[in-house]
């Protein structure tokens, strides 16, 4: 998914653009779980299962006014992708716009009248139960349907979304696979290949599109034309 494609979808979730009327009935009681969800997907590159997984206290969000570079925010979760002894949980970073979605969220299920505590679910359905992979993967397929009419997106295009954008940025490999839980960077690799052909096709339509321009601009002073007109009054 490229930038405007996630943007057409972020927007669906929180304006409701594209949905039918029946789905707008129930939007305003899902849309801040949903857009905390999937902005998160977007913003980590978490799995779903690992996303699925998360209890209220396994994320994580240090606020310090006097100190910004002491101002935290992840989750802790177990990556599928590594083999670690003992199991011990990852730190995974959001940014500050995952953090206000989320903390929105959790804001709207106490005023909502629901009891949870912090072994609780993260994301949970109306009834309180913890969402399923099946229940996220049928989320997302609704606002992929409304908003960008495609059946193909699926929660590890927004994986794959995010990893591409976080090479293109930072350029480190290994950075890259700490982030995606690869053990193997071989799987790492595929996404940084992904974005640099990506990146090659770009530059070739800048070059191509700066040559022409370079070519029409020789080619103009010694041609004579002829300015028409053009009226405003259609």
């Amino acid at each position: 998914m490229n930038l405007d494609e996630q943007t057409k979808l972020l927007d669906c979730i929180q304006y409701g653009t594209g949905l039918t009327k029946r789905e707008l009935a129930f939007h305003e009681k899902y849309k801040k779980r949903d857009l905390a969800i999937i902005f998160l997907f977007l913003d980590t590159g978490l799995r779903i299962s690992e996303l699925q997984a998360l209890n209220i206290n396994d994320v994580v969000i240090y606020d310090d006014f006097m100190h910004d570079e002491s101002n935290e925010c992840f989750v802790l979760t177990l990556r599928k992708g590594k083999k670690r002894s003992g199991k011990t949980p990852s730190k995974v970073y959001f940014s500050d716009e995952s953090k206000i979605y989320i903390q929105d969220y959790l804001k709207s299920r106490k005023i909502h009248g629901e009891k949870f505590d912090s072994n609780s679910p993260l994301f949970t359905t109306l009834d309180g139960d913890r969402l399923s992979v099946r229940q996220i993967q049928q989320m997302l397929k609704k606002y992929d349907r409304a908003s960008l009419h495609r059946s193909d997106i699926s929660v590890h295009k927004l994986r794959s979304s995010f990893a591409m954008e976080f090479y293109k940025a930072e350029h480190d490999i290994l950075v890259l696979q700490n982030r995606m839980g690869h053990a193997s960077i071989a799987a790492t690799n595929i996404y940084a290949r992904a974005s640099d052909k990506e990146e090659a096709v770009k530059a070739s339509r800048n070059s191509a599109n700066c040559n022409l321009f370079h070519k029409i601009i020789l080619i103009v002073p010694y041609t004579k034309i002829k300015c028409t007109k053009v009226s405003l009054i259609l």
